[in-house]
């Protein structure tokens, strides 16, 4: 037996039948696969029954732009890195603009450089934290939930807001890119019928080339549209456009 074990241990050490020949890595999208093998301090000739799979997860779950991870060995003496990325939701104004993820984590810049083009929720009262951290702002997820909610396919309002003001959490107002025209939506919490219906009235109120001074979904059942003063009062009556069931 301790002959056995003695052979066991020149093998490991004295020869490469258990040394990682490959590593493997799947899920990235922003990041590289040589980012995430950094991360996890992996090299190739690493004695594979020395290395934690749980530790090498954690070590890559430390980069910012990754919300998880996992490891594991195969048989090929390979140690395969697989990796779920956070993904930009929103633009955050605070000192400068910031990706966050659906979280409201902070991510760094990609080597894309810049950002996405996506609805920037501003009026924050919030501290900017490090990359990896999320914002601690009351207002700040009422205003995620939102963009996800106008990003849902039946919906797709998504690219037709161009900011969220969230400085009150219980009173979000968003900004359609087509003339600044401000909605108040409450708490933000609308449901995707409501949003639907919105997008017609709005459409209908573009196509008519009728301006309003705001518009207003916190009411189950209508679209208030307040007319701008200089605007002769629409004969359709769509002032108070019926939105269907809530």
């Amino acid at each position: 037996v301790e002959a056995g074990k003695m052979g066991f241990r020149w093998i490991r050490a004295d020869t490469d039948l258990f040394r990682v020949r490959t590593i493997a890595v799947a899920g990235t999208e922003r990041l590289t696969g040589a980012m995430v093998i950094e991360a996890a301090g992996l090299r190739i000739g690493d004695d594979i029954l020395d290395l934690d799979m749980t530790a090498l997860a954690r070590k890559v779950e430390s980069l910012p732009r990754v919300k998880s991870a996992e490891a594991r060995r195969t048989l090929k003496r390979e140690v395969f890195l697989k990796i779920v990325e956070r993904r930009p939701q929103a633009l955050v104004l605070l000192d400068s603009m910031h990706e966050v993820d659906d979280e409201g984590v902070v991510l760094p810049p990609d080597s894309l450089g810049g950002v996405a083009d996506l609805t920037i929720i501003f009026g924050l009262d919030a501290v900017v934290p490090e990359y990896g951290q999320r914002i601690q702002a009351e207002g700040l997820m009422p205003a995620l939930h939102l963009v996800q909610s106008l990003a849902r396919p039946e919906v797709g309002l998504d690219a037709a807001v161009s900011e969220i003001r969230a400085d009150r959490p219980d009173s979000l107002v968003m900004v359609m890119i087509q003339d600044g025209v401000p909605v108040r939506v409450g708490n933000g919490d609308i449901p995707p019928r409501r949003l639907t219906a919105f997008r017609a009235v709005f459409e209908d109120l573009t196509r008519k080339k009728i301006d309003s001074e705001y518009l207003d979904l916190r009411f189950a059942g209508q679209v208030i549209v307040k007319p701008r003063p200089e605007t002769p009062e629409d004969p359709s009556g769509i002032g108070a456009a019926g939105s269907g069931k809530n």
